[in-house]
C-alpha cells in the first residue's frame, strides 16, 4: 500500500528579524509540531511588505493522531 501524506505550511516569522551576528531561535514551535507527528521537509522565504521570513513544509502520514484544531489553536499563538 502507498504511504499517504497531509502538509501544511508554518511561517515562522519571528525568524525574520535574524542577522548573522544574532544568537540564534529557538525552534520551540517546530518541536511542538514534531511531537504531532510534522517533520520540516522544506523551507523558503516568504516575501512580505519590505521583509522576508522563513516559512517550513511539513508533512506527516495522514491518518496521525492529532487534530488540526489543536496545530490551528497553536498556530495562533504567538512564539516565544
Amino acid at each position: 500500500m502507498v504511504q499517504k501524506w497531509e502538509y501544511m505550511l508554518v511561517p515562522l516569522e519571528e525568524a525574520g528579524g535574524l542577522r548573522k551576528s544574532s544568537d540564534g531561535l529557538s525552534p520551540d514551535r517546530l518541536n511542538a509540531l514534531g511531537a504531532q507527528g510534522w517533520e520540516a521537509v522544506g523551507l523558503s522565504l516568504k516575501k512580505g511588505d519590505l521583509v522576508a521570513w522563513p516559512v517550513a513544509l511539513l508533512k506527516r502520514p495522514v491518518g496521525w493522531a492529532g487534530q488540526w484544531s489543536a496545530v490551528g489553536s497553536m498556530l495562533s499563538e504567538p512564539a516565544g
